[in-house]
């Protein structure tokens, strides 16, 4: 038989248009197309959930701002130049807690501020322990029927035993140096009674105890001070021997509110 009549094994043929590829598995090709497609899937899935979020910011109200309300301005205080603003009634210590407010000053109350016309008959009872020359020449250097104003309250400091007055002056810018001559005229007048205790912060406050004019069985200690444009005067009354620290702290309280930066709180 001739060797080239024996029939060789046939090979499948190829499908009409495909190509075979014996170098190229088909298994990593579906592994390949599986993970572009989750990877398309999550990258969809990604965008739907950002789309969402910003859609919530969108619509999310922002928080209002808070709005500062302005500050008030105070009552009373201190200018830069020692000056005082607002009313003396403000200026005056108010009846601390320990204490209660005093008994009326005849004729005047125990918390007023005086009218122009009240000025004089004031200030000689104020100051009638003085003699006639020295109160004369006080009332003249501080120009008592045109000062600014002039006002006074009393206090009834039961834990101490005392009774408080005090009064302050005030003078008109023009002539706030009439306030420093009429404390010079004070202590001057003042110098041969007995010496009253220091007032703590405050070394130009002038403390004194003249006699009682009364005669009573009283002891009496006065303190005279100038803060700019007020003249401050402190009279205390108790049994004798009298507490003068409490006194002396009582007025460093009303000098307190008086001064720079007290007088703004």
């Amino acid at each position: 038989m001739n060797a080239e009549a024996v029939a060789q094994p046939s090979q499948p043929a190829a499908a009409p248009g495909q190509q075979p590829d014996s170098s190229q598995p088909r298994r990593p090709r579906r592994v390949t197309a599986a993970a572009v497609a989750f990877v398309l899937s999550a990258v969809a899935v990604g965008g739907v959930t950002g789309g969402l979020i910003l859609a919530a910011r969108s619509h999310s109200t922002p928080p209002a701002p808070v709005a500062q309300a302005p500050l008030a301005a105070p009552p009373f205080g201190v200018r830069p130049d020692g000056s005082h603003f607002g009313p003396l009634g403000e200026l005056l210590l108010p009846v601390p807690s320990n204490a209660a407010p005093g008994a009326d000053v005849a004729g005047f109350g125990n918390d007023t501020v005086l009218s122009p016309d009240r000025y004089a008959s004031m200030f000689q009872r104020e100051f009638r322990f003085l003699s006639t020359g020295a109160r004369a020449s006080l009332q003249s250097e501080l120009g008592l029927p045109g000062v600014k104003g002039y006002a006074l309250r009393t206090y009834a400091d039961t834990d101490d035993g005392l009774s408080i007055e005090i009064t302050v002056i005030q003078e008109d810018a023009a002539h706030v140096s009439a306030l420093q001559q009429g404390l010079r005229t004070l202590d001057s007048a003042t110098g041969g009674m007995r010496s009253g205790p220091q007032v703590g912060g405050f070394p130009h406050a002038h403390c004194y105890q003249p006699p009682d004019p009364y005669g009573s069985a009283l002891d009496l200690l006065r303190c005279d001070d100038v803060e700019g444009d007020l003249l401050i005067t402190m009279q205390a009354e108790g049994v004798s021997p009298l507490p003068q620290s409490a006194a002396a702290d009582f007025l460093r309280n009303q000098l307190s509110r008086l001064a720079t930066p007290a007088a703004q709180v």
